[in-house]
């Protein structure tokens, strides 16, 4: 659209508060009008509003979603560890009831981040030299001291005793250090306890 200047200052003496106007001059001295909508300033104002809000709802969501992924995980590990003990004291009692001699082998899926799983007899002088890493080594030495426990797992960095009913470990003691996915228990029944075998 092109105009004179003439008419472009009245058209814009009269629209002056609803549009800015950029003239365009080429070198006749005519120019192309270009329309630019006028921004009120408290549209400005609210519109910076906006994107903060936006940006502490996003950060208020991720906060949350982080924590809900952590606390997933957290259960998650804790139902892990659940159902492996509860395997194990029903493989257990499932040999414990079977004749004398009788053998029950068990394979089982390890909780997540398991360092090492040992059985011992806590009544009897234990050789703790089978198990390498010397934390480990010490934690369950003076555990094993204190408990009656004798199953003993080492979750991420914690190590949980557990007490499994009618079991010793053959040879007073086994350990298996890094199990990764999986390991199998072989019990066989003494008469009075099933003897514990980790393979």
């Amino acid at each position: 659209m092109e105009t004179s200047y003439q008419e472009f200052s009245r058209f814009a003496d009269n629209n002056r508060k609803q549009i800015l106007f950029k003239i365009i001059k080429n070198k006749r001295g005519k120019g192309k009008i270009k329309t630019i909508k006028k921004i009120n300033k408290k549209a400005q104002t609210e519109q910076i509003f906006f994107y903060i809000f936006a940006i502490i709802v996003t950060a208020v969501i991720l906060f949350l979603g982080m924590k809900a992924i952590g606390y997933t995980k957290t259960i998650g590990s804790q139902v892990d560890l659940a159902r492996f003990i509860t395997d194990v004291n029903n493989g257990a009692q499932k040999n414990f009831d079977l004749g004398t001699g009788s053998l029950t082998k068990i394979d089982l899926y390890n909780p997540l981040g398991t360092k090492i799983i040992c059985f011992l007899n806590p009544k009897e002088n234990i050789d703790f030299s089978i198990i390498k890493d010397s934390k480990l080594l010490q934690e369950i030495s003076s555990l094993s001291k204190l408990k009656d426990s004798n199953m003993y797992i080492g979750v991420e960095n914690e190590l949980k005793a557990y007490n499994i009913e009618n079991v010793k470990a053959k040879n007073g003691i086994q350990c298996k250090q890094e199990p990764f996915s999986g390991l199998s228990l072989i019990f066989e029944n003494k008469g009075l306890y099933s003897e514990v075998e980790i393979k």
